[in-house]
């Protein structure tokens, strides 16, 4: 059996999937925050920015119990260094919070200020206010500084 493949100058090769890439850097490769795998790159960004600017931090800190009870819900960081409080932070993405804050956003952003008012400050980042570890390092060293 002879087998023929089409080539390009026959046309069945003109628009490959490769050639409708931008060429651009490839993103940093997302690695383990304190043991633990990030939900988003936008995570690992704000995490990097913290050691960057020297803030001791919980990643994944348990709230009211902590997904396995009823209310309980998990802040993506608890900073623990900065002065004169500490401060909560959410990373908020399209994929868990469809781009804008849902009733149920505001309810638990609500609870945290509540519990930890005169303790903590929260903090909301959006993932396309973070989209390289530089931004987040810029975003995070205006809003609490570094330690």
């Amino acid at each position: 059996m002879n087998y023929r493949f089409r080539t390009a100058r026959q046309g069945a090769l003109r628009d490959t999937p490769a050639l409708q890439f931008e060429e651009k850097e490839p993103e940093p490769l997302v690695k383990p925050i304190q043991g633990r795998m990030p939900d988003s790159k936008e995570e690992f960004y704000v995490a990097m920015a913290l050691y960057k600017l020297g803030h001791s931090f919980i990643y994944q800190y348990q709230v009211f119990g902590g997904t396995g009870i009823r209310g309980g819900q998990i802040v993506d960081f608890l900073v623990r260094t900065t002065v004169p409080r500490s401060t909560l932070i959410q990373v908020y993405g399209k994929y868990w919070h469809s781009g804008e804050m849902g009733s149920e956003d505001k309810f638990k952003l609500a609870q945290l200020e509540n519990e930890f008012a005169g303790q903590a400050d929260v903090l909301v980042l959006w993932a396309k206010d973070v989209p390289t570890i530089d931004d987040a390092y810029t975003l995070l060293r205006g809003k609490i500084g570094e330690a």
